[in-house]
């Protein structure tokens, strides 16, 4: 807590030392790294290559209207929520996460907060442990390990659901097998966004035990520097939230696909455990990057306070040795433990977690979102009745 202001970047760059990071994978590599694509322009554009297929199949084989025997993609609304919300989410955090990690580490640095001088072994240090938090980010494992996890949920899962209810997507062999290789890559770059964020929680945590970590507690961004790594939670509580939006909105809509009526909400046992997942994962996945910044900003506040404290108890000392002396040493000694005490009053006041209420309002609300959703829906069935 000796500077106020962030020190800026060295000459060795952090931005430099994290290009690994666009090496995370053949696409993140090509498209993000090399073609400099942003992530929602290539989630636009994948959305656009994977579903136009299916809607060529539709006219081709007649499969958007709703017959008494299967139905059609138009009213298929599950299949047009799940497009509009929880795939696209999928695919653009898959290519956003390399960059939400870059931006927390090149943030911290430009703000002053890492304790990287303009040494050359210090910056190398940084470096370093950036490339070894790419390879462990890019290790084949966890591509392998999502592959299984994919082909599991395909089998166990996504087949027997497409089978138990007659929609326009098993009408033709090319397009429930389509459909079956679309899930399986949804899931495949779902698992990855998994791994890949646990991976980002564990080496942001590392960071700041192999770094000296410098809260500026007069920081502009209200957080002591450290909001980089508060906006990164905010943006995956963001990705939650829209899974928690396709859960509610799937089961408003189940009722339909089993009855081609609207009854209501119907909390079908496979929606269950989404829901108790929201509710557990959504607070720990925001909290979990931010709780070794909060230990350090609170240890650092309780610093400054008990340095105050000391000094504090110090003149209240010298105070009792000069009742007896001049009246201008006293009050000089009176006006500095005036100045201590609206210190002391201030540092009480110092932020100790790496957000600001803006962020955390945003947080709040992007989870809630869901269950809005769900009480609108429930108190308008119950209106109709």
């Amino acid at each position: 807590m000796n500077h106020f202001i962030g020190s800026g970047i060295g000459s060795l760059s952090s931005e430099k030392a994290i290009k690994p990071f666009c090496h995370a994978d053949l696409l993140t590599k090509t498209l993000v790294g090399r073609m400099q694509l942003r992530p929602a322009l290539i989630t636009l554009i994948a959305m656009v290559v994977l579903n136009l297929p299916i809607l060529i199949f539709a006219t081709l084989y007649g499969l958007w209207e709703t017959t008494p025997d299967r139905i059609g993609l138009l009213h298929h609304y599950n299949w047009w929520i799940y497009r509009l919300t929880s795939i696209p989410a999928t695919i653009f955090f898959f290519f956003w996460l390399p960059d939400g990690v870059t931006g927390v580490i090149t943030g911290l640095k430009a703000n002053g907060v890492l304790d990287v001088p303009n040494q050359p072994s210090q910056e190398d240090a940084l470096r370093q442990y950036v490339v070894e938090f790419d390879r462990s980010y890019s290790n084949k494992l966890w591509a392998v390990l999502s592959l299984i996890i994919s082909v599991g949920l395909v089998v166990l899962s996504q087949i027997p659901e497409l089978m138990e209810i007659r929609t326009w997507q098993t009408s033709h062999p090319i397009i429930f097998w389509y459909t079956v290789l679309l899930w399986g890559l949804i899931f495949f770059l779902g698992a990855m966004n998994v791994f890949r964020i646990v991976l980002s929680i564990t080496w942001f945590n590392r960071l700041f035990d192999r770094f000296k970590v410098d809260v500026k507690v007069l920081h502009p961004d209200k957080a002591g520097g450290l909001s980089p790594l508060g906006e990164f939670s905010v943006k995956i509580g963001y990705g939650i939230a829209i899974y928690g939006l396709a859960a509610v909105a799937g089961i408003l809509s189940e009722s339909y696909l089993r009855t081609t009526q609207f009854t209501g909400p119907e909390l079908s046992i496979r929606f269950l455990p989404l829901l108790v997942a929201y509710l557990v994962l959504a607070p720990i996945v925001f909290f979990l990057p931010i709780g070794a910044a909060r230990s350090i900003m609170k240890k650092a506040k309780n610093a400054f306070i008990v340095q105050i404290a000391d000094q504090f108890e110090i003149d209240t000392i010298e105070i009792q040795s000069l009742l007896a002396s001049g009246a201008d040493e006293l009050k000089r000694k009176l006006d500095k433990i005036e100045q201590l005490t609206k210190l002391y009053d201030i540092a009480i006041k110092f932020p100790v977690w790496p957000f600001n209420t803006e962020n955390l309002i945003r947080f709040l609300s992007a989870i809630s979102s869901p269950f809005v959703v769900a009480l609108i829906s429930i108190l308008v069935t119950a209106l109709r009745r």
